[in-house]
């Protein structure tokens, strides 16, 4: 049972249903949706994570991304061959946010500064790094390239990143190089404050694109 117990919702490709699991050689399982016997499985990790199987197309392929807690991993959907994997390790073993995908960038992140943009190959299923951050794990200091969210999905728009910060604020920064462009605390505690304020210790707010406009509903209670 991971820490902070599941969230990640199954995702069903064609006659499958691929769920995130844990156990040896089990952090990714596929059963016959129909059925429920077991089609294949694959990865092993210590902590299985939060992060839901998330398909994509690319390379001329459908892709089955994974994140558990120390690695994104692509995968076949119909196999579960590995096609490619890139360590990425948040703290507290929180991969929670699901992955985006911007033309031939995937974004993904979490809490304590562990974050990664790939450029998914147009070939063939296989990924380059764009650029990446590790977690500090002494948490002394935010990072300057890039946003971390402890459990909020990004947002794309052209090649930016509008996204909810690391637990603190909302943000926005460029997809390509990481560039922070603005950011506020205002979803969070209701009110502007400078980037260091310690009020702003915790709070929940999702942003939903409707057209060209996004709403964020904040645990402040107004949208």
């Amino acid at each position: 049972m991971p820490t902070w117990g599941y969230c990640g919702h199954p995702l069903v490709y064609k006659n499958l249903l691929v769920c995130v699991v844990g156990g040896e050689k089990a952090t990714v399982v596929a059963f016959d949706k129909d059925t429920g016997a077991e089609r294949w499985k694959a990865l092993d990790a210590r902590d299985p994570g939060y992060s839901p199987p998330t398909l994509i197309h690319a390379g001329g392929v459908d892709q089955l991304v994974i994140w558990h807690a120390a690695a994104l991993n692509g995968l076949d959907p119909l196999t579960g061959k590995v096609y490619w994997s890139v360590g990425l390790e948040p703290l507290y073993g929180m991969a929670i946010m699901a992955p985006r995908q911007s033309g031939d960038r995937l974004l993904r992140a979490g809490i304590g500064g562990a974050g990664v943009v790939l450029k998914l190959d147009k070939d063939k299923p296989a990924v380059s790094v764009v650029w990446q951050e590790v977690a500090d794990r002494n948490k002394e200091k935010p990072k300057e390239r890039g946003l971390y969210p402890v459990k909020h999905d990004a947002v794309h728009r052209r090649r930016h990143d509008l996204r909810r910060g690391p637990a603190r604020h909302a943000a926005r920064v460029e997809l390509e190089t990481g560039k922070k462009l603005w950011f506020t605390h205002k979803p969070v505690i209701g009110k502007v404050e400078p980037r260091t304020n310690k009020g702003a210790i915790s709070g929940t707010a999702f942003v939903v694109k409707n057209g060209d406009r996004y709403f964020l509903f904040a645990e402040t209670g107004e949208p």
